[in-house]
């Protein structure tokens, strides 16, 4: 239930004039994904990537929502850089939803770190 809850939110979001009134924060996180972050230096992570999945699943997402700082109102989309940019969420609402979907991006399977950090396309996107 709480996973259609979320992807009705996000459906709506981005297409309904009258559910974007009701926006609090629309942010915009761009993720260097190129292929430094394969490199294995962060503590507590496998590499770089994992580290930063994690981190924005715990600090942007859970610790925010425990706190009452973020709600559904509060929507998140993410860029992820390398050699081209590419939207990976689009007005996602802040739930616990994103935070699985941001652990999930853990997963090499869903976005491999690979070739240079190319940060003007993420730019215009």
């Amino acid at each position: 239930a709480m996973e259609r809850s979320h992807e009705d939110l996000s459906r709506l979001s981005s297409s309904n004039e009258q559910m974007r009134a009701g926006w609090r924060r629309h942010s915009v996180l761009v993720v260097d994904m190129s292929g430094s972050m394969r490199n294995d230096d962060v503590n507590g992570a496998r590499c770089r990537s994992d580290g930063v999945w994690v981190a924005l699943a715990r600090d942007y997402v859970k610790n925010q929502l425990q706190n009452g700082l973020r709600s559904t109102t509060d929507l998140v989309s993410i860029i992820v850089m390398k050699e081209e940019a590419e939207v990976v969420m689009c007005c996602e609402p802040t739930t616990w939803v994103l935070y699985n979907k941001l652990i999930d991006m853990r997963e090499w399977s869903k976005i491999r770190p690979s070739g240079p950090g190319n940060y003007l396309p993420a730019i215009d996107k």
